[in-house]
């Protein structure tokens, strides 16, 4: 049910486009690029005013809490507690998918589906606030911008990330994207996106 999405190549051209050649940035982006950790899989990396691009190829994108083949695993394993229903979605006006959806009381939620290809739980969509939702490689809300890229970064330094509001990891093989938002030092949301259209 996943499409390769070519139009990140458009996208990208256009931030190169837009973006003036200060060297500046240029150093920055290769800083990043080369030293994103390995298991991360960056393929290409753009800053354009206080937003780093990181375009990549690893399977976290697709499963940011890990590999689950059921919801039960999924809630024992996230060690907090879950509201959660069951929901039905169209996709496309022909694929009729099992939502399952879960939240927290600051709004927080996540929105998952089980694979017909995959047969394990794959992300919809999902917003973020609540800091006791932590991600498999231990990324919450609240934390701090350096421990933040120590996850995804080797060494990185206040001088390369002080001026990056937004930190977005697109997948290079389809439409899924991580947006990282920050207010001054602190992580304040995550959001996830794919091509699904659904709340």
């Amino acid at each position: 049910m996943r499409k390769i999405i070519p139009a990140i190549l458009l996208f990208l051209s256009c931030i190169c486009t837009a973006k003036a050649q200060d060297p500046n940035i240029t150093a920055i982006e290769n800083g990043f690029f080369r030293n994103a950790k390995k298991e991360f899989k960056v393929t290409e990396v753009h800053l354009k005013e206080d937003t780093l691009v990181v375009i990549s190829l690893s399977e976290f994108l697709f499963y940011p809490f890990g590999k689950y083949a059921d919801v039960g695993n999924f809630i024992k394993r996230s060690h907090i507690e879950w509201y959660r229903s069951v929901d039905r979605f169209w996709y496309n006006d022909t694929v009729d998918m099992s939502v399952y959806k879960f939240w927290r009381l600051d709004d927080s939620y996540l929105n998952f589906y089980i694979s017909i290809d995959t047969e394990l739980m794959e992300l919809i969509n999902g917003n973020i606030t609540d800091k006791e939702v932590v991600l498999k490689n231990q990324c919450r809300v609240g934390m701090s911008k350096q421990n933040f890229f120590n996850l995804f970064f080797i060494s990185p330094t206040p001088n390369m990330f002080n001026g990056i509001k937004y930190v977005k990891f697109i997948s290079g093989l389809y439409y899924l994207e991580h947006v990282y938002e920050f207010d001054s030092d602190e992580l304040k949301r995550i959001q996830f996106l794919t091509e699904y259209k659904y709340r």
